[in-house]
């Protein structure tokens, strides 16, 4: 690739992640019909130790890194990330497979390191992957 098109890339991909989280303000748990077990989850491992951080440390306890959802189509793990990232106050990244493949040798590596790393400087953070 070019000088400066990865770096490029890495910044488009990160401000169209924000962008797309945007809507974050409209998920909360109350609104997810049918997935009690997975927020009890949720709940459990994010939002308790991050709402709690502080304390965690105290008792020499490492708060959790990241949790993988997975399931088919339809099934609320969207709504889920965004209503974590509200309870959680994170800062949520939203990443689209075809965001990640470029046509330049390097540049989807870039990307997808900056998102993480601005994803490490906001934390915290939550990258969803759609």
């Amino acid at each position: 690739s070019a000088p400066g098109e990865s770096t490029e890339h890495a910044s488009d991909l990160i401000e169209r992640s924000l962008r797309r989280a945007e809507y974050v303000q409209e998920a909360d748990f109350t609104s997810l019909g049918g997935l009690a077990k997975e927020v009890k989850c949720i709940r459990k491992v994010l939002s308790i130790p991050w709402n709690n951080i502080a304390r965690f440390r105290d008792l020499g306890l490492r708060t959790p890194r990241g949790v993988m959802l997975h399931g088919p189509p339809g099934t609320g793990k969207t709504r889920l990330a965004y209503a974590a990232a509200r309870e959680t106050g994170a800062k949520l990244y939203v990443l689209n497979g075809p965001d990640l493949v470029s046509q330049f040798q390097g540049e989807s590596e870039a990307g997808l390191r900056a998102v993480f790393e601005s994803a490490v400087k906001n934390e915290p953070a939550i990258i969803f992957i759609d």
